[in-house]
């Protein structure tokens, strides 16, 4: 009896192991054509705004932050710039307001501490520039959908955050 239930584990680890082999293979068909990853998708026909949003890491940490401001060096002082980003080079740094995950898909504004996280950032932070079609935002939650979902779950493997962490 003992033998058949180990048998029986054994088979559906190998299973399960199939499984999740077969979706990040889907995944990774899904995203191979990932449009402008050199550029982190910010260039003259994507260009980057106040009020959108990115996928940023944080240590080894995906997290999506919307944009409040973005600054760019002038004179050797940081001058505020509301116009269209199509060059992140062309910024010295941006503000930003982190939305910690949760659970998959869905992120929170807030922290455990019933604080709202604002930072200011390094450009090298920003993994990928996401389309505002693909963030859901209400009260202090985020959740994504679609492409923008499928792009921060092709980020979030650990081969991945790896290969980002070390460049």
């Amino acid at each position: 009896m003992a033998a058949n239930l180990t048998q029986r584990h054994r088979e559906e680890l190998a299973e399960s192991k199939i499984r999740k082999n077969e979706m990040l293979i889907h995944l990774f068909i899904k995203v191979s054509f990932l449009p402008n990853i050199d550029c982190a998708n910010v260039n003259t026909s994507n260009p980057l705004l106040n009020n959108q949003f990115v996928i940023i890491i944080f240590g080894s940490t995906l997290c999506i932050a919307r944009i409040v401001a973005m600054y760019y060096n002038t004179y050797n002082y940081h001058s505020y710039y509301a116009g269209e980003v199509t060059d992140l080079d062309n910024l010295s740094y941006i503000m930003l307001h982190v939305f910690l995950p949760l659970h998959l898909n869905i992120f929170s504004g807030i922290t455990s501490e019933k604080s709202k996280i604002f930072t200011h950032q390094q450009l090298s932070n920003i993994i990928y520039h996401l389309a505002n079609t693909d963030v859901i935002v209400a009260e202090n939650s985020l959740n994504l959908r679609g492409f923008g979902k499928d792009i921060y779950n092709y980020f979030n493997c650990e081969d991945i955050k790896k290969a980002i962490i070390t460049n």
